[in-house]
């Protein structure tokens, strides 16, 4: 992607609604009643430029951020919410949505990794704290200059090019997840980080600067890349810098990834058109595509790193260790057997099924596609209270008579509730007689 010509003011003026623009407007003039200077900063510059869709607003206030928050959310009847000793905040409204407020600062660092120290700072040292030159760019809102571009670092020249350049030499090491920001734009827009931005990425992951942050920061950074439409780009470029290794600990299987990779995409559609509508969290699909073949003992110690959530970490393990047993699984049923095959993926997590179905041949694809579109749905009409109640002894034998009975209507063989009832009354055993 390169930015379009034409002056950014014009193209800022033409991307957003009249109704969003009231709304900067109205914090520009705020902010010049209190002797303010007001700016939007952050990733929507950078797209405005690109003419590239982002409604994200964050506003920078020269003064009291808080201050000027309070007078906004006021003024449109919204809401002041998460105010922070970093002089952010965020105000919800019900028309436009929610807006984040932060005053001016500059930042440092006591160590690689470390979260920074910060301090009131006025417009210029607060673009230059930040990651790339391309989100270093900030459009006035204040009357007399509203729509006005201030780029001190080159941005906009840098977004001409398509090229990602850091803002000092420090910037990899004082937090290495611009690292897999980087990779994200790049994958995003199709850029590339500028030579000595790339020299400086190299050094810092060779000294193994990953390791100065948590796995909670890499796992947030891997996500937003698995949330890209460019996602394949981006897991290619995370591989190519050799962070798939450094991070998963993978010597071997690179070629069996890339072969997921490419399945990936077919088989996301595949299974949600099959399941009529959202089935599976996409980007957990592409996140948990990084455990495959990595073996248990890995597996184990990297949900523990990325301090997984319960319903990610059941996904990540299955791809480590159960994916190629299920799949073997699967290869010796087939449509006779529907049962067995709902058994068996009923207890395969959704984003796993689509890991399941990229790997399989066309046959058991077949089978997959049944399973979402029919198979799964099979329950009984009965309940187990209502299956007691018939006269079926209460404990075990309600479990079997409720598993008989889906087996029956996968059969075609049970199609209404009376016939249900009718197997039930069959089956039940006689009151015993003294």
């Amino acid at each position: 992607m390169r930015i379009s010509p034409g002056p950014i003011s014009r193209r800022f003026e033409r991307s957003l609604s009249p109704s969003r623009h009231r709304v900067l407007r109205l914090i520009g003039r705020l902010a010049e009643e209190a002797g303010s200077r007001a700016y939007l900063v952050g990733g929507i510059v950078r797209d405005v430029a690109l003419d590239y869709p982002d409604t994200d607003f964050d506003v920078v206030i020269e003064g009291n951020a808080e201050k000027l928050a309070r007078a906004f959310a006021a003024r449109v009847r919204g809401e002041l919410k998460s105010v922070t000793r970093f002089g952010t905040c965020k105000v919800e409204t019900a028309a436009f949505g929610t807006l984040d407020f932060a005053t001016t600062r500059s930042e440092t660092y006591d160590h690689p990794g470390a979260l920074p120290r910060t301090q009131a700072s006025d417009m210029t040292h607060d673009l230059a704290r930040r990651d790339f030159t391309i989100n270093a760019m900030a459009l006035a809102l204040n009357p007399d200059r509203y729509g006005e571009l201030l780029d001190p670092c080159g941005g906009l020249s840098d977004l001409k090019a398509g090229r990602l350049r850091v803002m000092h030499d420090r910037s990899f090491l004082d937090d290495p997840t611009r690292i897999l920001r980087g990779v994200r734009f790049a994958a995003r827009y199709g850029f590339t980080f500028e030579r000595r931005t790339l020299s400086l990425l190299r050094a810092c992951l060779a000294g193994g600067g990953l390791g100065s942050i948590s796995g909670k920061r890499v796992l947030r950074e891997i996500g937003l890349v698995s949330m890209e439409p460019g996602v394949l780009e981006g897991l290619r470029l995370l591989g190519e810098h050799g962070i798939v290794d450094m991070v998963f600990g993978r010597q071997v299987g690179r070629r069996g990834l890339q072969d997921l990779w490419r399945r990936l995409p077919g088989a996301i559609g595949a299974v949600q058109d099959a399941a009529g509508g959202e089935f599976a969290r996409t980007w957990v699909v592409w996140f948990a595509s990084l455990f495959a073949d990595v073996g248990r003992k890995r597996a184990g110690q990297l949900a523990l790193y990325f301090n997984l959530p319960k319903d990610v970490r059941a996904v990540c393990l299955w791809t480590a260790v159960d994916r190629k047993r299920v799949a073997g699984r699967l290869a010796r049923l087939d449509r006779s057997k529907a049962y067995r095959v709902k058994l068996l993926l009923d207890a395969v997590p959704p984003e796993a099924l689509v890991l399941l179905f990229a790997i399989s041949p066309q046959r058991e694809r077949g089978l997959i596609r049944s399973y979402l579109k029919t198979w799964r749905h099979v329950r009984p009409a009965l309940t187990g209270a209502d299956i007691a109640s018939l006269g079926i002894s209460e404990g075990p034998a309600v479990g079997t008579m409720l598993d008989r009975i889906v087996r029956l209507k996968l059969a075609g063989k049970l199609e209404t509730r009376e016939a249900e009832i009718a197997l039930v009354r069959r089956t039940r055993r006689p009151p015993n007689r003294c």
